[in-house]
């Protein structure tokens, strides 16, 4: 059985076909991670800079103090100190890289068009949402640290992964349901 036929009845299968798709677009995130292994770059690292220097701007911005200092024998600053003696470290389970690409799995397997353009939409509000939590735990960690542990590891989480759906749901809701509308006339 050629591959045109089989590609024919799995989207004759409209879950069977979701899951291809979906098993496709994580292969194919595998294979760049791989790509920028053996060249030696870190996706991780290079978030993990870039929130590192965003979060020390904005808290200088909203005055709190912190004393950006290396962690890691990075060439960056991804650990604060605050003058309650309390620390913090933006690590690789911070740099939101795996919401990121949930939301991008999910989208880009679902009919619809603009789909380039919301996912860049989307990436834009994630991140933003992303710097804006590691913002308000570093805030809260500098002046109420009994707080941190439970926004840090429940609430933090489940209102990113809820924001994740609600951008999926409003894709859905703009635009992929009302092409198979149209292709159903």
């Amino acid at each position: 059985m050629n591959f045109q036929k089989r590609l024919l009845q799995i989207k004759a299968k409209p879950k069977s076909f979701l899951l291809f798709k979906f098993a496709l677009a994580f292969t194919c995130w595998l294979l760049f991670e791989a790509l920028l292994a053996l060249f030696d770059v870190s996706l991780g690292a290079i978030m993990i800079e870039h929130l590192s220097t965003q979060v020390y701007k904005i808290l200088l911005w909203i005055g709190v103090d912190s004393n950006p200092y290396l962690l890691d024998f990075n060439n960056f600053s991804n650990a604060f100190l605050f003058e309650n003696g309390q620390a913090m470290s933006i690590n690789e389970s911070c740099d939101g890289l795996k919401i990121l690409g949930i939301f991008l799995l999910i989208l880009f397997v679902f009919p619809g068009p603009y789909k380039i353009p919301f996912a860049a939409l989307g990436v834009l509000l994630i991140h933003g949402a992303n710097v804006f939590r590691i913002v308000f735990l570093s805030h809260v960690l500098a002046s109420t640290p009994s707080y941190f542990d439970t926004l840090h590891k429940v609430a933090f989480p489940i209102m990113l992964y809820a924001f994740v759906i609600i951008l999926w749901w409003i894709y859905l809701k703009l635009f992929s349901f009302q092409k198979e509308q149209v292709d159903e006339k």
